[in-house]
């Protein structure tokens, strides 16, 4: 099995009463939904909270789909930790 394609969803979150602390002003926030496709049919799901910027779920999916998909096609989904290590080594400059 290989990994063929990924797409990312974003679910934006409205916050009605924010959320303050010292430092911060938790005042947005969202999910980003990703799909992991195979060359097999079968489909991954896995979702991330992000807050605390409103543009960072936008951010997130640009990362996922022009950064990271390009590393991860053609790749076994069964050999995580293999992925893992190559994603965190193409970001270590």
């Amino acid at each position: 099995m290989k990994i063929t394609g990924l797409e990312a969803i974003i679910l934006q979150t409205e916050v009605k009463k924010p959320v303050f602390d010292a430092m911060n002003t938790f005042d947005a926030g969202g999910y980003v939904v990703t799909k992991l496709f195979t060359d097999e049919g079968i489909t991954g799901y896995a979702t991330t909270h992000v807050g605390r910027v409103r543009s960072i779920c936008d951010i997130v999916k640009v990362i996922l789909e022009k950064e990271m998909l390009p590393l991860m096609v053609g790749e076994d989904p069964f050999f995580a930790r293999k992925i893992r290590q190559k994603l965190w080594a193409s970001a270590d400059y």
